[in-house]
């Protein structure tokens, strides 16, 4: 049955697709969506401790789809840079940190005369983030 209504859903979804990236237009009306709370930890009587999740079914496709378009185009032309560790599969957080870490050692293994060197860093707690964003 899914292989069946795949198989008729499939052609016009990749044409719709691939009419919206040779557009470049992304239709208003994909962006509406059914917002559902969903609860998060303590209280269920206090607002806050809730989180809204969007069920955004055009438009989440289509983020999946030209997500991985781009990325098949980065991949190909090697136009990603090793240190960018948020894009590519093989290497992850801990390959930032491992970097940051040698980074540092390196600086201050060195010795050089009439040149000092600065090592400074700005860490964020990002935990919290999503329920600082206006929904």
């Amino acid at each position: 049955m899914l292989k069946l209504c795949a198989e008729y859903l499939g052609r016009p979804f990749v044409h719709i697709y691939n009419r919206l990236l040779a557009l470049g237009k992304f239709p208003d009306r994909f962006n509406y969506s059914v917002v559902n709370p969903l609860f998060k930890t303590h209280e269920k009587s206090l607002l806050c401790n809730y989180r809204p999740i969007s069920q955004l079914d055009f438009s989440k496709i289509s983020e999946i789809m030209i997500f991985w378009r781009l990325n098949q185009h980065l991949q190909n032309h090697n136009i990603l840079l090793t240190e960018e560790f948020g894009f590519l599969k093989v290497v992850s957080t801990d390959n930032a940190t491992y970097k940051l870490s040698e980074t540092i050692s390196n600086s201050w293994k060195k010795k050089y005369i009439y040149i000092y060197i600065f090592i400074a860093g700005v860490f964020c707690d990002l935990t919290k983030a999503f329920n600082c964003v206006n929904h």
